[in-house]
């Protein structure tokens, strides 16, 4: 891996750890319980229906929306380009192409429409059926893309780590 590749991954690691620790321990906990404990539309990775989303709405008071709105997504927002960079440049280096770089970028494109579709519904007074549904199979395809992305790092990982065993293996033979 170049050096380049090696600090981008490390920086955008970082990052994206930093984030997400903000986000969870401080930014989602205070918009869930200004929702009356209800999760957020982010955190519902299976999707959600019209109910759950009117319900979440409903109760959400205008502190946790305008943190919704003000604060977290403009982070979450950061962070999807962030762990974009992230999964890109670990899977050009794990497989040594640039193939399976569909995965972070479809994710990317689904955590967008997601952010997109969570300010439409926070802002707006006419919320749909369609909207809300349509937004939670955003949500659930955002969860199976990064699932996809994540597996792939981990089968990544998991390949370099045998055939490095299996090199040790080779060198250790030719020297006998």
């Amino acid at each position: 891996m170049k050096r380049r590749d090696k600090m981008l991954l490390i920086i955008s690691g970082v990052l994206v750890a930093g984030i997400l620790a903000a986000m969870h321990s401080f930014l989602l906990p205070k918009i869930q319980a200004a929702a009356g404990g209800i999760a957020c539309f982010d955190m519902q990775s299976f999707g959600y229906t019209h109910e759950t989303a009117t319900a979440f709405l409903t109760n959400l008071t205008d502190a946790g929306r305008g943190l919704y709105l003000h604060a977290y997504l403009p982070l979450d927002f950061v962070f999807l380009a962030v762990y974009t960079v992230f999964f890109a440049v670990a899977l050009r280096a794990l497989f040594q192409t640039h193939r399976f770089l569909w995965a972070p970028l479809a994710l990317a494109a689904a955590d967008i429409t997601e952010n997109v579709l969570t300010i439409r519904m926070l802002m707006g007074t006419d919320v749909t059926m369609t909207l809300t549904n349509f937004a939670g199979r955003v949500t659930l395809c955002k969860t199976i893309l990064m699932t996809i992305t994540i597996l792939m790092v981990l089968v990544g990982l998991i390949n370099c780590i045998v055939s490095a065993r299996k090199q040790r293996k080779k060198g250790r033979k030719r020297y006998r």
